[in-house]
């Protein structure tokens, strides 16, 4: 036997009510994050800066040396500002994306 029951997908559960002290605090918290942001884009930049001023260096063992270090902040820098950006965007599991799937990679060569 079929079943005939319907469910109204138009209807939505309305959301709660924002109020002003936890907007006050996503506010201060967004904030934050936007300045955590811009210091880890002026870091990386600075990181840059440095790599590419390793070529003035005369000496091919000190040019070597710099150039590898410059080059380990440069990808630190861009590891951090990954984190950075990762924070103050959604997540595979938030609200956004519920229903979708899992949110847990699959092993290589398996399938669902």
């Amino acid at each position: 036997m079929r079943s005939t029951h319907k469910i109204n997908h138009g209807w939505m559960i309305p959301s709660d009510i924002v109020d002003e002290s936890y907007q006050r605090q996503v506010d201060r918290s967004t904030e934050r994050n936007e300045r955590v942001y811009a210091a880890a884009v002026k870091r990386l930049e600075a990181a840059e800066q440095r790599l590419s001023k390793v070529s003035s260096i005369k000496s091919p063992v000190a040019r070597a040396r710099e150039t590898k270090a410059a080059s380990r902040a440069v990808e630190a820098r861009r590891q951090e500002l990954l984190a950075v950006q990762a924070l103050m965007s959604g997540t595979p599991a938030g609200s956004q994306n519920r229903g979708i799937g899992s949110y847990r990679p699959i092993p290589s060569g398996q399938t669902i």
